[in-house]
């Protein structure tokens, strides 16, 4: 499995994140790259997890930085490889 590269976030409005890994996006996206996004508004929600489990534990420190504690939701968004869980 290729590295994990980079993961930025960027909060794109008042209490919504974009989480992107490697490219930040499905155009060009190498094997074990993904995106995903944060809500904060009740109790939390991911959308859409990482590749595979370290990927989404990586993800998971991510929201711990922005919002602290364990997000109430998670939702993916379409099935495939890109999504863990």
């Amino acid at each position: 499995m290729p590295d994990m590269g980079e993961l930025t976030v960027v909060e794109v409005a008042a209490g919504v994140w974009a989480a992107l890994q490697g490219s930040g996006g499905n155009v060009g996206l190498r094997i074990g790259e993904s995106n995903a996004g944060f809500v904060a508004d009740g109790g939390g929600l991911v959308i859409d997890t990482f590749w595979d489990l370290p990927r989404t534990r990586r993800l998971l420190a991510a929201w711990d930085e922005v919002l602290p504690g364990t997000p109430a939701r998670g939702i993916n968004s379409h099935h495939n490889g890109v999504y863990f869980g």
